[in-house]
């Protein structure tokens, strides 16, 4: 959509001959791409791993024109829930095998390079939202109510537990002060983290 006057700007189906879910997407923050990504029950550019897979693609902000798409799964059902876009062009994708995925794009297409999960510490439910809280550090909610900073790949540190914790739903980072992070969940309550020491 166009900001100032509403207007669709383009429209762009992605899918395969099969049943697709859209689920997230983030822009970067140049403006140039947006990334969407979701599920497949299909074939984007590989055969299918499991039941469905969990895919993303980047379009060109300005025509929607498809730039790359990458399927990715193992057997069992994959699935991508939230997406986000360091100000490096860095790319975190949380999906429903408790974990995220960071993927440098700029260099090395759509193949996934880091894995946020810890086997001690970390989700153990889908990955619902994800942010960047500066540098390399990236925060993941989950259905489980866990909230965790990430400051390496397998290094969690449980901001929220999940005891008694209600799912949380959306994370988001203020892009100027990127350590202030807000949690919200299903018992409708929002919460205000500042992670930067």
């Amino acid at each position: 959509l166009d900001g100032r006057t509403g207007r669709i700007m383009w429209s762009v189906v992605l899918g395969t001959n099969r049943v697709d879910f859209l689920n997230a997407v983030a822009v970067s923050p140049d403006g140039e791409s947006v990334y969407v990504g979701g599920q497949t029950y299909g074939d984007f550019n590989k055969t299918i791993a499991g039941k469905s897979d969990a895919w993303i693609a980047e379009l060109d902000a300005f025509d929607g024109s498809r730039r790359w798409v990458a399927q990715f799964g193992e057997l069992g059902r994959d699935d991508l829930n939230a997406l986000v876009v360091a100000p490096d062009g860095d790319v975190v994708a949380g999906g429903a095998d408790h974990a995220a995925h960071g993927v440098d794009v700029a260099r090395a297409g759509a193949k996934p390079q880091r894995q946020y999960h810890g086997k001690a510490r970390g989700h153990h439910e889908w990955v619902t939202g994800v942010a960047h809280c500066g540098g390399r550090s990236v925060a993941t909610c989950g259905a489980d109510g866990r909230l965790c900073l990430w400051r390496s790949p397998h290094a969690c540190e449980e901001l929220v537990t999940a005891d008694g914790a209600a799912s949380l739903s959306v994370l988001l980072a203020d892009a100027a002060r990127p350590q202030l992070l807000l949690a919200a969940g299903y018992d409708g309550t929002a919460r205000l983290f500042d992670v930067g020491g």
